[in-house]
């Protein structure tokens, strides 16, 4: 049977912790936990703790830590991907998620569908927070991925210095080009960027290229934009944890 997991918003520090708000509701009401069941507890720095229920109420209820548990699944990924239209990005999001993705950046590319002013993007963002949560706790990773702000292609390809590789998957890219990282892995951080549902547009690739970002392919056939996602994750994810374990052979 497996455990349980919750998220705390504060450090965990000593021998007990509390949960409280949607946490609690979803421990108290939902799962209809109660005292001496075992579960998992992860604070703001992404620490999981091994607790066991001690008394649940209707504000909160306190957990006493067991023991600190090692952090496993999280690689050193930022997708940037172009905001897709509800049930579709949430998908990305939670894929990426489980597939252990750090930090996922929404892109403002040329040809999205979406388009977020100031109020959608504040309600967007904690959607999408909560989405990476949950996903999170499911896939058993001690703290979601950060979600950033959305970023233009521009301000995308600023950012491309800071990391080790750089891939575009792009549809125009029709064969499948080989992922290349740096024999480091231990120290790679990989960027990978997806576009919308009609693609990328040639000047944003040469944009990003121009700063060192290299063009990928996932085969002949045109996939969507949430499918190409979850495909290039998948595929950059194996190549490091098979470079990681290389290195320790």
């Amino acid at each position: 049977m497996s455990v349980h997991r919750f998220v705390v918003s504060h450090p965990v520090t000593g021998a007990r912790t509390l949960i409280s708000g949607s946490e609690l509701h979803h421990l108290r009401s939902v799962l209809r936990l109660g005292p001496g069941d075992h579960l998992v507890v992860s604070d703001p720095s992404g620490t999981q703790f091994a607790a066991v229920l001690e008394t649940v109420r209707a504000e909160e209820a306190t957990a006493r830590i067991i023991a600190p548990l090692q952090s496993r699944g999280v690689q050193p990924i930022t997708l940037f991907q172009a905001i897709l239209k509800g049930p579709k990005m949430e998908l990305v999001l939670q894929k990426a998620t489980e597939l252990g993705v750090a930090e996922i950046v929404p892109l403002e590319a040329e040809r999205n569908v979406v388009r977020l002013d100031g109020q959608k993007v504040e309600a967007k963002l904690e959607r999408w927070k909560r989405i990476a949560i949950e996903a999170s706790k499911q896939s058993g990773r001690a703290s979601p991925p950060a979600i950033g702000l959305p970023v233009t292609p521009r301000e995308a390809a600023s950012r491309v210095a800071g990391f080790d590789t750089a891939l575009v998957f792009w549809e125009e890219a029709r064969e499948v080009a080989p992922v290349r990282l740096p024999q480091e892995t231990a120290a790679v951080r990989v960027a990978v960027f997806i576009g919308p549902e009609g693609g990328l547009t040639s000047a944003e690739v040469e944009m990003l290229e121009s700063r060192g970002a290299t063009r990928a392919g996932l085969g002949p056939l045109t996939l969507r934009s949430e499918t190409a996602a979850i495909a290039a994750l998948a595929i950059v994810a194996y190549e490091m944890r098979r470079g990681e374990a290389t290195a320790r052979a």
